[in-house]
């Protein structure tokens, strides 16, 4: 069977001003974020993998399509997750709650808010200076070994390991995977690349033996030479880790 993936206090308040990003000269756009809520609030310590929710509401016309909307981090110091969602917004006025954190004890001083449009194009980003400090919580280490000999035995893509596709386009890719925990695994397949990615999460962790499509888009011309693929517990361990070598061609 082939499991289904899904493209996964007191406050500090800020007043922003739009600003699209470059990649978005193809597709304008007039985003305007009026204010920005964040809990728990700006300057605190937090233990490691405590998400800080980040309240948006924000207006725009342009892009006359959907689009959509993550809080990340950008910083590769310290290693990191953010809240995977596969809501889509039309234009008008929103508000809307995304989220990240930091997943090992250390500093953060920047979120970052990031929309894009239909084929996964940047569109906009405002960073947000903020000043958290994330702490060790020793209740997790023993949690970040479950699944320890778990494996993906198999990675497969439909359409090749050597494509050229236009961006935007959802390229899959299969993993059969072999997983010794009952509690379960998240599987992943990144594109190693630092060009505008979006990826495909479970919203639900995977057990025993099978097969799950997982994927990702490209939303700019890039050359994509390696896939990342993942099994990572609900604590954030990374228990299995493969790159495997493509050669994808992404173009306008």
């Amino acid at each position: 069977m082939i499991a289904a993936a899904v493209l996964i206090g007191v406050f500090a308040i800020f007043f922003v001003s739009a600003r699209s990003a470059q990649s978005a000269a193809q597709a304008p756009a007039d985003i305007v974020i009026e204010s920005i809520q964040l809990d728990p609030a700006d300057g605190s310590t937090l233990p490691e993998q405590t998400p800080i929710l980040a309240t948006i509401k924000f207006r725009f016309t342009q892009p006359a399509t959907d689009v959509g909307v993550w809080v990340r981090i950008f910083d590769n110091t310290f290693a990191s997750q953010y809240i995977g969602t596969p809501e889509r917004l039309r234009p008008g006025t929103h508000v809307i709650t995304r989220g990240a954190y930091l997943t090992e004890p250390g500093k953060l001083d920047r979120l970052t808010v990031v929309f894009k449009n239909h084929q996964s194009t940047e569109i906009f980003r405002q960073d947000i200076p903020v000043d958290y400090t994330f702490v060790a919580d020793p209740s997790l280490d023993t949690l970040k070994k479950v699944g320890i000999g778990s494996t993906i035995t198999k990675v497969g893509f439909p359409n090749g390991k050597r494509a050229t596709v236009k961006k935007g386009t959802f390229i899959p890719v299969l993993l059969d995977y072999s997983i010794n925990t009952t509690e379960g695994l998240f599987a992943g397949a990144v594109a190693d690349t630092s060009c505008s990615v979006t990826s495909t999460g479970l919203l639900e962790p995977l057990t025993g033996q099978g097969t799950v499509q997982m994927g990702f888009a490209v939303g700019e011309p890039c050359s994509v030479k390696r896939v990342r693929v993942i099994l990572r517990n609900a604590a954030e361990g990374y228990v299995y880790e493969e790159f495997v070598d493509v050669d994808l061609s992404i173009t306008d």
